[in-house]
């Protein structure tokens, strides 16, 4: 009277899909891998899941992480393979006030991000910039299949400079100002 009825720990399978789905709800929510070990997170689960075993964060942020990102990638290829793109990157502060250059690729008017590097302990330079894109435009060829027939960057100082040292390694590429980026700046002049 009163006690709980036995409960089973889920299959493998089962587990991996919960693993999985924690793995994708962590990443939409923003919500950070430590969040797995909290006393009270894990309490939640004892009492309203208990056949469900906690991942690890290690086992999230790494073997879950890396596999759903392999998943899309595998996704995006199948979708960009043998595409002309326009590539572009622009840089942000994200909500961790970290600095960060984001990549993107359009094919037949569809955006495909590349990447998002972490450039807060680098130094702000054309050069620094440049290996990234060269990175990524070198990725886009030989990973996605993809050939960059265009290059965009907006129009302040290091991305102005890789735009021209871009040209001197990358001729081919049409090299283009963001236009956004243009017309904010002839309003602001004004």
């Amino acid at each position: 009277m009163g006690s709980s009825p036995p409960f089973s720990k889920w299959s493998q399978p089962r587990q991996e899909e919960f693993a999985v789905d924690m793995c994708n709800m962590f990443v939409s929510c923003g919500l950070p891998w430590h969040t797995v070990e909290n006393p009270q997170f894990q309490q939640f689960f004892v009492k309203y899941l208990p056949e469900a075993e906690i991942p690890d964060r290690r086992i999230l942020s790494g073997r879950i992480l890396d596999s759903e990102v392999a998943k899309v990638e595998a996704n995006m290829k199948v979708k960009v393979e043998g595409g002309l793109a326009t590539g572009q990157c622009d840089g942000w502060k994200n909500i961790s006030k970290k600095a960060v250059i984001g990549t993107m690729i359009t094919i037949d008017y569809t955006p495909y991000l590349i990447h998002t590097h972490d450039v807060t302990g680098d130094h702000k330079t054309a050069a620094n910039l440049l290996a990234l894109v060269e990175a990524d435009i070198k990725h886009c060829k030989e990973v996605l299949g993809v050939d960059i027939i265009t290059w965009c960057s907006d129009a302040g100082g290091d991305s102005r400079a890789i735009r021209q040292q871009l040209y001197k390694k990358m001729p081919e590429l049409v090299q283009l100002d963001c236009w956004a980026h243009q017309v904010n700046e002839n309003r602001e002049i004004k």
